[in-house]
């Protein structure tokens, strides 16, 4: 399995869509890190519509974004002690078919290993 790469602008932002930024703004590098699981206290931006999709828009202590498909949110919100739009949670960047955002970060092997004792 090849590893994961993410993709991220010169400020840190995890970037959605790589083919629009790249038509949008050609001059601007994008950066290609591994997609790797962080611990993050991430405050709730705003929902955004774009043709046939929504999603909503995180940001971090140090102001980095980070987009979340609806399904993802849910997750949060029905998993994480959300106050007043703010978790602190263990968070995975991951590509969603040709976009990319966050979710939470989920143990798969703690998980099996959880239901396997029930």
């Amino acid at each position: 399995m090849t590893e994961q790469l993410i993709p991220y602008d010169n400020f840190g932002n995890l970037i959605r869509d790589p083919r629009a930024e790249r038509f949008l703004h050609p001059e601007v590098p994008i950066h290609e890190r591994p997609a790797e699981r962080f611990t993050a206290t991430l405050t709730l931006g705003k929902s955004i519509r774009t043709g046939a999709s929504t999603y909503v828009t995180w940001f971090d202590e140090e102001g980095h974004l980070y987009p979340m498909y609806l399904s993802a949110l849910m997750e949060v919100l029905r998993t994480q002690d959300v106050s007043k739009g703010v978790v602190t949670a263990e968070w995975m960047p991951v590509r969603q078919g040709l976009y990319f955002g966050l979710r939470l970060y989920v143990d798969h092997e703690a998980r099996r290993a959880k239901y396997a004792g029930e």
